[in-house]
């Protein structure tokens, strides 16, 4: 599976780290509907650097829907890159960049670097084992915006998943009543975690959490 398109680095970073910072258009499965419009790609920043006998990389997304967001992103990795004498280690990385897609690349390959100079996988590394990560470790499966059908016939389609996450949010007018049919339509199919995103009022996420917590 490769990237739809990739914008690379047009030269090499100037500096004494060989790296290059490229931004990757992934294309959906099918389209990613939410209450502000539809996605039918990913932004994806990959970041590579060279040292010695190891290639390491780290990729991050800098913006969900936002391509000049995610362009200023890839120009300000290769500028901070290109700033650096070597390679900074994790807290330097967490230190000097705000969260986010650009901090997640960096600090990726940064454990990428730690990992191979130890020769252990990333989970091995001391760290790890300070941590309890395990047990917080959940994947919710999102299901978009769509009618109450569609959107129940896609939560049979995933009654094996621990957490479901449901899309809501239409803008138009009646769309806090079809939210609710969304909502009970989804409970209907299987237990569901519903938390309402996107730009509308807070007062929708009592009637969505009282709709989900019913059952037809």
């Amino acid at each position: 599976m490769h990237p739809r398109q990739r914008h690379a680095s047009e030269v090499p970073i100037e500096g004494n780290l060989p790296a290059t910072v490229d931004l990757e258009y992934w294309k959906y499965k099918e389209p990613f509907v939410i209450s502000r419009g539809v996605l039918t790609e990913q932004y994806i920043l990959r970041a590579h650097a060279c040292f010695g006998d190891w290639t390491v990389q780290g990729e991050g997304e800098p913006h969900e829907s936002d391509e000049s967001f995610a362009k200023a992103s890839q120009a300000q990795a290769r500028e901070w890159l290109a700033s650096l004498d070597g390679f900074p280690d994790r807290v330097a990385i967490n230190e000097a960049l705000m969260a986010g897609g650009l901090r997640n690349a960096l600090d990726a390959m940064a454990w990428d670097l730690e990992a191979k100079r130890s020769g252990r996988r990333v989970w091995e590394l001391p760290e790890f084992d300070r941590l309890e990560w395990r047990p917080r470790l959940q994947t919710m499966v999102t299901i978009t915006l769509d009618t109450p059908d569609e959107m129940c016939r896609r939560a049979r389609a995933l009654s094996g998943a621990s957490h479901i996450k449901i899309k809501l949010g239409e803008r138009c007018q009646g769309g806090l009543a079809r939210d609710i049919e969304r909502a009970f339509a989804v409970a209907a199919a299987c237990p569901a975690f519903l938390k309402p995103l996107g730009g509308y009022p807070s007062r929708w996420s009592s009637s969505h959490y009282r709709a989900g917590q019913s059952r037809p």
